[in-house]
């Protein structure tokens, strides 16, 4: 994801990091750099905020044609939560709208946060693949046919609060911390057997059990032949300790980053999933996948309470990047090297950029 609205800054973001498309969570497409390719995001998606026809026929008619439209995040995240049924109305508008105003353009589904699993210590959520089941079920029920999606998009986090717990409790976090368990991305496409049993929408610690991926669900419902797109992927904390905070009514607020920020750690992360994606997406089918994010100032609470994995500038920068004034992190070089196929780089436990093994 860019965090960038002017032409000079995207072309200055993407040449560096060797990419050629990219996300920003916006519909304009009036500055992406020649030869890039921007997929628009529309997030109105509850039936009361859709946009109007004539809206949806002045971004399209603006957008080049063929592009990929990327319709609603995360629906089954309670905070923007969407139920299936009333998605299988929304997607229907969407398309048709989108399609009657240029026939070659795509739509993606909305991104589901993971697949089967869905987070440590958190207060729970519906998974990607139940919510894809109802709104396939609902769609098929309303209209007759299968969602025509053009790719199923997921968003892919090891999501792991537990280190929060463990501090609450003054215990020591850091063996749960940063969330670096790229394996469990993984595995939310392949499906695998993990000591870990889901209950109230949450995952605790449990017998052995084997959960099915995405690209087998997708095959077993018809999508043999739709591809798989990685909205966001990244490790959500990236420090090894982590500061609870209330507010006045005992109500946890996001909490504060403490202790290290993980450069070797998160590196690791990032040579281990890319390397799994290239030597695996033909297989899986997974056609993209978009890091998240370019830039955002982790040394401070967000409200998203992300303080994982950026790629540019210090885990301490208050502003976001600058074209040519900026640079490369180790992280964004990490991954550089990987886009542009140069000899591999990793990151030291100060943030410097070393060899990789």
């Amino acid at each position: 994801m860019l965090n960038s609205s002017s032409l000079a800054n995207n072309q200055y973001f993407l040449d560096e990091l060797g990419v050629r498309w990219y996300l920003d969570f916006g519909k304009d497409t009036s500055q992406v750099p020649a030869g890039v390719n921007k997929v628009p995001f529309i997030g109105e998606i509850s039936l009361s905020t859709l946009l109007s026809t004539t809206t949806i026929a002045s971004l399209v008619q603006a957008a080049p044609a063929g592009s990929y439209w990327y319709v609603g995040g995360e629906p089954n995240d309670p905070v923007k939560e969407v139920t299936p049924t009333e998605f299988a109305d929304v997607f229907r508008y969407y398309h048709t709208e989108i399609t009657a105003n240029d026939p070659t353009a795509r739509v993606l589904s909305p991104s589901l946060l993971n697949w089967w699993f869905t987070c440590f210590s958190c207060g729970g959520y519906q998974s990607g693949r139940d919510w894809a089941d109802g709104f396939i079920n609902a769609y098929e029920s309303k209209y007759g046919v299968k969602p025509p999606v053009a790719a199923w998009s997921i968003d892919l986090y090891p999501l792991d609060w537990r280190g929060w717990l463990e501090r609450l409790s003054g215990r020591d976090p850091s063996p749960f911390l940063p969330n670096d368990n790229w394996q469990l991305v993984r595995d939310q496409i392949t499906g695998g057997t993990w000591p870990i049993v889901k209950s109230a929408g949450r995952f605790f610690n449990g017998a052995p059990t084997t959960y099915e991926g995405m690209r087998a669900y997708l095959d077993s419902r018809g999508y043999e032949d739709t591809p798989i797109w990685i909205t966001e992927l990244a490790v959500h904390w990236g420090y090894d300790d982590i500061v609870p905070v209330f507010d006045a009514n005992d109500q946890a607020l996001p909490p504060e980053p403490a202790g290290s920020y993980k450069w070797d750690a998160l590196a690791g992360f990032v040579l281990d999933i890319v390397d799994w994606l290239e030597a695996n997406a033909d297989a899986y089918q997974i056609e993209r996948w978009f890091l998240f994010t370019t830039w955002k100032n982790i040394a401070e609470p967000a409200k998203d309470a992300y303080g994982g994995i950026i790629l540019f500038g210090s885990e301490q920068d208050t502003q976001p990047p600058q074209a040519g004034v900026t640079p490369l992190n180790c992280l964004g070089r990490v991954y550089r090297a990987l886009t542009l196929n140069q000899s591999r780089v990793t990151c030291d436990a100060a943030g410097g950029v070393i060899p990789a093994p």
